[in-house]
C-alpha cells in the first residue's frame, strides 16, 4: 500500500536537510504516524496524501509509492478519491460550506456526482462507523457544547467520518 525506500523531500527555499524515509505498510486501513515536534510528522502525512507537488513545492528523492502509484504522479483530486488526510486541527477540516455534519460529510461523494442513495447510504455507514449520528444535524463547526470534555474526541470522529465517505 506504502512504500518509501531512501525516500526524501526538500521543500523549496529549504536551509534544512531533509528527512529520510524508509517506510513500508502493506496491509489496508488507517495509518498513524507519531513523533516528536519538528520531526516531519504532517509533511509525511501531506506527501502520502497527495499534496506533492502541488501544495509542497520542491524535490523528492529516492522512491516513494502510494497504492502502487509513485508520490507525485496523481494530480490531487485524483489522489484524494482513495486517500484521505486528517488533519491535526479539527477546523481545518471544514468546508466551510455546510450548516450540518450531514452536509459536511456529503461533500466529498456530492464532488464525485455519486447518485443521491449512494450518497445517504455513504452518510450512514460513515456517521455509524465512527459514533458520530446524534451530531448529524448539529452544525459541523459547532459540534458540541464548549463545556463538553469531549469535543476533540468528537471532532475528531466528525472528520473520520468525512474521510471515509470521501
Amino acid at each position: 500500500m506504502v512504500t518509501l525506500e531512501q525516500f526524501r523531500y526538500c521543500p523549496t527555499h529549504s536551509t534544512h536537510p531533509p528527512f529520510c524515509y524508509d517506510f513500508h505498510y502493506v496491509k489496508p486501513g488507517m495509518v498513524a504516524i507519531f513523533g516528536d515536534n519538528g520531526s516531519g510528522k504532517s509533511t509525511l502525512a501531506q506527501l502520502m496524501a497527495g499534496w506533492y507537488p502541488d501544495f509542497l513545492p520542491g524535490e523528492i528523492t529516492g522512491t516513494g509509492t502510494l497504492l502502487g502509484t509513485p508520490i507525485g504522479h496523481l494530480p490531487l483530486n485524483e489522489q484524494s478519491a482513495t486517500i484521505q488526510l486528517v488533519q491535526q486541527s479539527p477546523y481545518l477540516q471544514l468546508s466551510g460550506c455546510t450548516f450540518s455534519v450531514e452536509e459536511e460529510v456529503a461533500f466529498g461523494p456530492e464532488n464525485l456526482c455519486l447518485a443521491e442513495a449512494e450518497i445517504m447510504a455513504r452518510i450512514d455507514a460513515a456517521l455509524t462507523l465512527t459514533e458520530c449520528q446524534p451530531l448529524r444535524h448539529r452544525h459541523p463547526a459547532n459540534t458540541l457544547r464548549w463545556r463538553d470534555t469531549a469535543r476533540g474526541h468528537r471532532l475528531r470522529h466528525r472528520d473520520a467520518a468525512k474521510a471515509l465517505n470521501s
